[in-house]
């Protein structure tokens, strides 16, 4: 691991008994959630603050680490 990234960990989420297909399901609707509707060709602007609060009202913990604890899993962050 290169010095800089020391004390640096992924984002991880929870929610127990959720199953990774319900956190994929959930994921990919705030993904979609967080992202403005743009025209074909433009860029596509994700916005991180929609999707951790659209997981987290979907009852998803977060926390950081790596490796994960058993059970979590990793989205888009």
């Amino acid at each position: 691991m290169h010095p800089e990234q020391a004390g640096r960990g992924r984002y991880y989420r929870s929610r127990p008994p959720a199953t990774g297909e319900q956190f994929d399901a959930h994921s990919r609707a705030c993904a979609i959630e967080a992202t403005p509707d743009s025209a074909p060709g433009e860029y596509i602007v994700f916005r991180s603050e929609v999707y951790r609060a659209c997981l987290s009202a979907r009852g998803w913990a977060r926390a950081k680490g790596d490796p994960p604890p058993p059970g979590w899993v990793r989205g888009y962050e």
